[in-house]
């Protein structure tokens, strides 16, 4: 909401208003777009985001702003410590076994975000942790929404079917996902992304682990063993803590 500070006054509300008024991670907002989003005069908006970019909240780029570096950290930290805790071993192996990038993704509302990622050299490009895309539009928010309560992915259908995505076509792949425990996103230029989700006692989903890839489905299929040995290890794990 980027009229928060309508009615609130105080120093950390106005605060708040800047950060939130950021929408996605890579997101460049100048003074007047940060003032018309906040509610704020041009001026205090202009002032509040130099003393947080002088902190590391934001990011200053040709006069204007992004998320900087500390606050895509707290984005790092909106996944329990435990988890990330016991996935980064699990993620490690999991790259030098392919020799590609590895992230962990949470669910938050009806978007996904990155928890954590392990970058390989020569790999496609693994999401920075706090990156937040729509969850339906990845794969690894698709692995972790099909095995989601029902409230939860239904909310999610209903906001692709407002974003002009067939219903039928949306519960249809989460179905598949859910036959197959595996989520298979295929990008242009032979680019794709393979996610398995982290499950449960309960067998809903706590997370995904997702490999971004160059190549075909020979290359998802030979990366697909691998990550579902992980995945399941890694539930496996949180169950006994």
């Amino acid at each position: 909401m980027h009229a928060r500070t309508r009615g609130e006054t105080g120093q950390g509300a106005r605060i708040a208003a800047i950060l939130e008024a950021f929408d996605r991670p890579g997101e460049l907002l100048g003074p007047s777009e940060l003032a018309r989003r906040t509610g704020l005069a041009k001026s205090t908006a202009h002032r509040l985001a130099h003393e947080l970019a002088d902190a590391g909240l934001l990011e200053r780029v040709a006069g204007q702003m992004r998320p900087g570096a500390l606050m895509l950290e707290f984005g790092r930290r909106m996944a329990p410590r435990e988890l990330r805790d016991a996935a980064g071993p699990l993620m490690g192996d999991l790259r030098e076994a392919i020799r590609l990038g590895v992230l962990l993704a949470v669910l938050d509302g009806q978007d996904v975000v990155c928890a954590d990622s392990l970058p390989a050299a020569g790999a496609p490009a693994t999401p920075r942790p706090g990156d937040r895309r729509p969850a339906l539009t990845t794969a690894s928010g698709r692995a972790i929404l099909a095995f989601s309560p029902r409230e939860l992915s239904t909310g999610a259908i209903d906001a692709g079917v407002t974003a002009g995505v067939p219903r039928a076509l949306l519960t249809q792949r989460l179905t598949g996902i859910r036959k197959s425990g595996i989520s298979v996103e295929r990008r242009e230029r032979g680019l794709g992304t393979v996610a398995c989700p982290i499950l449960d006692e309960d067998g809903h989903a706590l997370a995904a682990l997702a490999v971004p890839y160059r190549g075909g489905g020979e290359t998802a299929d030979r990366i697909t063993a691998a990550l579902r040995t992980a995945a399941l290890t890694l539930s496996r794990l949180l169950r006994t803590h």
